[in-house]
C-alpha cells in the first residue's frame, strides 16, 4: 500500500465517507487519500473528524497497512461502548449509519415476505 497524496479539499458534490458510511455533503471540507493497492489505485474520503478518529483508533491498536480498519468497522467489533470515546459529530454519524442499516434490513425483509406470500398465494405479509 503506497499513499501518494493527501489533501483537505472542500466538496464540490456529495460523496460517501469511507470512515462512517454517511455522506460528505458538498461543501464541506474532507480528507482525501489517494494510493495505490496490489498495483490498482484507490481514493479514499473521509469526515475530517472520522478520519482523526479513524487513526487515533488504529494507532492505540496498532493497526497500519492491511490490518488498518475503518471507524465503522471498530463499531462493529467493539458495538456501542466504542461511541462514548469518540467525538459526539463521529458517534452521530456511526449512529445515524446504524439506524439506516436497520431500516434498509427491514425494509427488504418486509419486501421478501411479500414476494413469499404473493408467490404462495398465502395472503400474508
Amino acid at each position: 500500500m503506497t499513499r501518494l497524496s493527501s489533501k483537505t479539499p472542500t466538496a464540490r458534490k456529495s460523496h460517501i465517507c469511507d470512515g462512517c458510511n454517511t455522506e460528505i455533503a458538498a461543501g464541506t471540507v474532507y480528507a482525501e487519500y489517494r494510493g495505490v493497492y496490489e498495483g490498482s489505485e484507490y481514493v479514499r474520503r473521509h469526515h475530517v473528524e472520522c478520519r482523526d478518529a479513524e487513526a487515533e483508533l488504529n494507532s492505540i491498536n496498532d493497526l497500519d497497512g492491511e490490518d488498518w480498519m475503518t471507524i465503522a468497522e471498530h463499531y462493529e467489533e467493539a458495538g456501542d461502548e466504542l461511541l462514548a470515546d469518540l467525538p459526539p459529530i463521529v458517534a452521530d454519524r456511526l449512529r445515524l449509519w446504524v439506524k439506516r442499516s436497520e431500516d434498509r434490513s427491514a425494509a427488504r425483509l418486509a419486501a421478501a415476505r411479500a414476494a413469499l406470500s404473493a408467490a404462495t398465494g398465502t395472503g400474508e405479509a
